[in-house]
């Protein structure tokens, strides 16, 4: 069912990527690129496919449910002022929002981990080369080139307390790494824990 206009809010909870992104009860969306909706519609295609795959057995199990996309006229009455869309959605002229199963529905206080998969970290087809070798460096440097997986960014349900962790939880972590955060209307705190640069 496509959400109205009014029903959709900023989301909340976001540990780490772009500004922007919206949400319902139920509904996570998000500015998009084609090829990331291809990619979704490929991968729900493909294992509706496969009878009586064991859970946990097809890449669609470990993902939001797709629901479907909507475009700019749907959303932008939604969007607050300045926000950053500096994805590399930005410059269409008709943008796309994915629209996928929210995951962190029905948590009170979700802690959530953002984890970019993958070695590669650009579409070589669609990506300046300037941004390549940039991001490719990035890659080499941390543990995306090692193994395959890195932390962008964590945020952690942390009560009413201002408390920071007393140990260094990962190399080079300081002070800065680590913020708390008001994300609640009764002073509910998050960790925020920002740009996890460890090397590989």
């Amino acid at each position: 069912m496509i959400p109205t206009l009014n029903s959709l809010t900023p989301s909340k909870h976001q540990a780490a990527g772009h500004d922007g992104c919206l949400a319902t009860d139920s509904l996570f969306i998000k500015l998009t690129v084609q090829q990331e909706i291809d990619f979704y519609t490929q991968v729900q295609s493909h294992d509706q496919s496969v009878q009586d795959a064991p859970l946990g057995s097809q890449l669609s199990h470990w993902m939001p449910t797709f629901m479907g996309t909507l475009t700019q006229g749907d959303v932008s009455k939604t969007q607050t002022a300045g926000s950053d869309q500096s994805s590399s959605a930005e410059g269409q002229t008709d943008k796309q929002y994915i629209v996928l199963s929210n995951s962190y529905h029905g948590f009170t206080h979700p802690s959530i981990l953002d984890i970019k998969l993958g070695a590669k970290l650009t579409d070589d087809e669609v990506t300046a080369p300037e941004k390549i070798a940039r991001l490719q460096k990035v890659s080499d440097s941390t543990t995306s080139g090692s193994l395959n997986f890195r932390i962008c960014g964590m945020k952690v349900y942390n009560g009413k307390s201002d408390t920071k962790p007393a140990n260094e939880l990962y190399e080079n972590m300081n002070d800065s790494s680590v913020s708390v955060n008001i994300n609640d209307a009764d002073d509910h705190k998050y960790l925020e824990f920002n740009k996890f640069t460890a090397d590989r």
